[in-house]
Order: C-alpha cells, then structure tokens, then sequence
C-alpha cells in the first residue's frame, strides 16, 4: 500500500525534545531510506515500512532486538544499529532480513553470541560487531552466511575460538580479531575456514606471544596479510612475541606468502623482526 503525505508526516512526529536528546534527530522517510538516528529511541521503531532498502538507527538508546521486529523487512539491504545500547539479541530478532548484506551492531553492549543467531541471513556480505561485550561465541554462531566476506570482531572480550566456528563461511575474505583477550590459538582453531578467497587475519593486542606453525596449516597458500603487533598510534598497546618461533612466518614472508596490515610487523621481546634470521626450512638461525 502506497504511504501518504499524512502518513509519512506521522511517522517521522517522535516524542523527544532538545533536552533529552544532545544530538539533532535525524528523521528521514524516503521510498528507500528510513533513519531515526540519534533520536533517543529505547526500543525499535514499529513503523518502518516494508519498502525501504536501507534503515539507519544509529546513536539511540535501544536495549534489545525483539523477536520478528524486522520480520516485514525482506527488502532491506543495509541495517545500521551502531552506538546503542543493544544487551539483548533475541534468537528471532533479525529473522525475515533474507536480503540483508550490511548489519552493523557495533559500538553496543552484546555479551554473547548464541547457535543460530544469524541463520537467515544468507545474503549478509559484512557483519561489524566492533567494541561490544562479546566474550563467549558460541559454536555455530555463524551458520547461514554463506556469502559473508567480512568478519568483524575488534575491540571485544573474545578469550576463546569455539572448534568450528568458522565452518560454512565459504566466501569469507576479512577476519578481524584484533584488541580481544585471546591468550592461545591452538591447531584446529582456523580449520573449519573453507574459504579460497581468505587474505586478512587481525590478531593483534591480544594476549597472545606464541604461534605455532600448524595453526594456518589448512589455509590456503595465498597471500594472507596478518596483524600480530600495531604499534602507536595504530594501537595504544600491543602483542609483543618470541619471534624465534615465529621463523616459519618469516620463511612465508620471504616467499610473499604472508605480508603485513599496515607494514608492522611482529614486535620481538627477543630481538628484532627485521634481524631475524632463519634457516631454509623455517628454524631459528639467529635473532639480533
């Protein structure tokens, strides 16, 4: 049904005030856009309109996604929800979002990630997920998306990889585990990645200063750009690694195999990454 003047008019009436809200309100209704950011909502808005493409909410106080509160949305295909106060994600919550390839919840208080959260979202090309509360993702966290390209996790609680977590994400090409509290990565932990197209890991500021060979042994031999260590003003604090055990990743680097997100490589507690040197097969010659 087409939507009037009046009707639209109403739409955009929301009961807030200069006092209660820092921010000018953004109050936008087109055929393809529905904004209501920084109109300090606490809850999602019931009257967005099943024809719009693209639906901003940013910088309100929302607390929870309900379940089947986007369930009208089927042509919906970039949600912004960022700067909230999300702490809830109902298992139903974004259900009926089938075309759905941008979702951006960053910036909220997401605790958790639980089994089949996303599973309708087939279409989703980037997920951001940045400066939540996530220290728990849950075994098939990520089932359904099939077509993600672009992980992002930074900036969380995460300490562990679930076995399997990444299973399924055929065409995932970006994982961002950067500024987490990751203290071990263990063999099998990037396994379940099935994708060809993988060129970016982020584990950087983490708690991490120890990687084995066989943690990427199952990627394909690409070139993969990696982030162990972000020095300022990249990163106010940063990985700091025994690179001796790091020569099988100086031995890729070599062969143009492994480069390195912004230039920076490792940071050594033992030397220098530049004046490492390694044998042929990849062992500790000398480290200056």
């Amino acid at each position: 049904m087409p939507f009037s003047a009046a009707t639209i008019l109403l739409s955009v009436m929301l009961p807030i005030s200069d006092a209660e809200c820092p921010h000018p309100c953004r109050n936008i209704t087109t055929s393809g856009t529905y904004e209501r950011s920084y109109c300090c909502l606490s809850e999602v808005p019931r009257d967005i309109p099943a024809t719009v493409d693209h639906v901003w909410l940013r910088g309100n106080s929302i607390r929870s996604v309900p379940a089947a509160v986007f369930s009208h949305l089927t042509r919906c295909k970039e949600l912004y929800m960022q700067s909230n106060k999300i702490s809830a994600l109902d298992d139903k919550g974004i259900t009926g979002l089938v075309s759905l390839t941008t979702l951006d919840l960053s910036d909220n208080k997401i605790p958790f990630l639980q089994a089949g959260l996303f599973t309708e979202l087939k279409n989703l090309l980037v997920l951001i997920l940045n400066r939540n509360r996530i220290s728990t993702i849950y075994e098939q966290a990520f089932h359904g998306l099939w077509s993600l390209e672009s992980l992002y996790l930074p900036g969380n609680k995460v300490s562990v990889l679930q076995p399997g977590l990444f299973k399924g994400l055929y065409n995932l090409t970006r994982i961002r585990l950067d500024n987490n509290q990751i203290s071990l990565i263990q063999k099998g932990d990037f396994d379940s990645i099935q994708s060809i197209h993988i060129s970016l890991i982020t584990l950087s500021t983490n708690r991490l200063n120890h990687l084995s060979q066989d943690v990427f042994l199952n990627l394909p031999r690409l070139p993969l750009t990696l982030s162990l260590s972000l020095t300022p003003p990249l990163a106010e604090t940063t990985n700091r690694w025994d690179c001796s055990s790091l020569c099988w990743l100086k031995h890729e680097e070599q062969h143009g195999t492994v480069t390195w997100w912004y230039n920076e490589p490792p940071v050594c507690t033992d030397g220098n990454w530049e004046s490492l040197q390694c044998g042929d097969a990849g062992e500790r010659v000398s480290v200056v």
